[in-house]
């Protein structure tokens, strides 16, 4: 399976391909997936760019079965 990280608004995207079956898969962090946003902090990720499916935060841990896509969260910074 395959773990997808998109930025949501922000730059970059990060893939993690050949997952295989029932892994324990470690949610990465805004550095290790080398995406970000201007002018602004990271939230987490979640399964819906609208912020309206299952939230995650980086380090979480999942159970893969399928493929899965994660989209970056953004606040405003402030300043």
């Amino acid at each position: 399976y395959t773990v997808e990280y998109q930025s949501n608004g922000g730059t970059g995207e990060y893939s993690d391909p050949d997952i295989p079956a029932d892994t324990e898969y470690v949610l990465k962090n805004d550095l290790e997936t080398g995406i970000s946003k201007k002018d602004s902090s990271s939230t987490g990720w979640n399964t819906k760019a609208d912020g309206t499916g299952i939230s995650y935060q980086p380090g979480d841990i999942l159970t893969i079965n399928s493929n899965e896509t994660f989209y970056a969260q953004w606040t405003k910074a402030l300043g």
